[in-house]
């Protein structure tokens, strides 16, 4: 059975610093609050970086041919985009897992984004990085990114309707019979993170898991969710199933997922 990761896009790719010219620095989520005297703090280096990335843009500097791959290959996550970060732990789970094996050419990575400029930009780059550098191997990266019609808070005129048709585009484009669906929710904007969790709880683990990584976190720990619809708790609630895997030492710490259920 195929895997459809869908990840939800944000804007952190604009303080991040997997590029040539910047990925030697730590990322932002490295850097120390309290810095010795004379060296930058956290909000210094996050202030070079989007100033590095800006810079690009208005250039039009390809920014994706500039990504520095010994960044992926070195396990310098940090300094990754959430979205990249999260595939690369998505990916390392899924190794770990006999029952799951390696990420492969029957599965696909879909990105979903907000209607505006920035949300465009950064999924763009994140798509062609993930095309270009083969960062997934045979993964097949659909394209173009999914576009969220009119799901943004300055289009006052026409968000509303955007969140209500919001639910009908998920289900109409996740539609898949014989699709598992990871929903990579560690990035984007929050209206869409909840939406797509709502159509992790409506589904069932054995048909979609909801992912999380919190990149500010100590460590490299990637949450597994699952809702078990057949098990009800009080009030008539699914029962929740979670692993916790630590991308850093390839370590599953919690394990609720038995290894048939995965």
């Amino acid at each position: 059975m195929s895997r459809v990761i869908y990840t939800t896009c944000g804007t952190s790719l604009l303080t991040s610093n997997c590029w040539q010219g910047i990925s030697h620095m730590p990322g932002v989520s490295e850097a120390s609050l309290r810095p010795q005297p004379g060296e930058p703090d956290k909000w210094e280096y996050e202030r070079r970086y989007r100033r590095f990335v800006e810079d690009k843009r208005t250039e039009r500097v390809d920014l994706a041919g500039l990504f520095d791959p010994k960044v992926w290959e070195n396990r310098h996550w940090r300094r990754l985009p959430a979205e990249l970060a999260s595939l690369y732990a998505i990916r390392d789970y899924c190794r770990k897992h006999d029952s799951l094996g390696d990420l492969n050419r029957n599965d696909r990575v879909v990105l979903i984004h907000a209607d505006n400029a920035d949300a465009a930009y950064c999924a763009d780059i994140i798509l062609r990085v993930l095309r270009d550098k083969r960062l997934l191997d045979d993964v097949t990266i659909e394209e173009p990114a999914w576009t969220v019609p009119g799901l943004d808070p300055a289009k006052v005129n026409v968000f509303p309707q955007a969140i209500e048709q919001l639910w009908s585009f998920l289900l109409e484009r996740m539609a898949g019979a014989d699709e598992v669906h990871y929903l990579n929710l560690t990035g984007g904007y929050k209206a869409l993170v909840i939406m797509c969790a709502m159509y992790g709880y409506q589904s069932g683990f054995r048909k979609a898991r909801l992912f999380y990584l919190n990149e500010e976190a100590a460590g490299s720990g990637i949450l597994v969710l699952g809702f078990d619809l057949g098990n009800r708790l009080s009030g008539g609630f699914g029962s929740i199933k979670t692993d916790y895997f630590d991308a850093d030492s390839a370590t599953l710490i919690h394990q609720g997922f038995a290894p048939g259920e995965l």
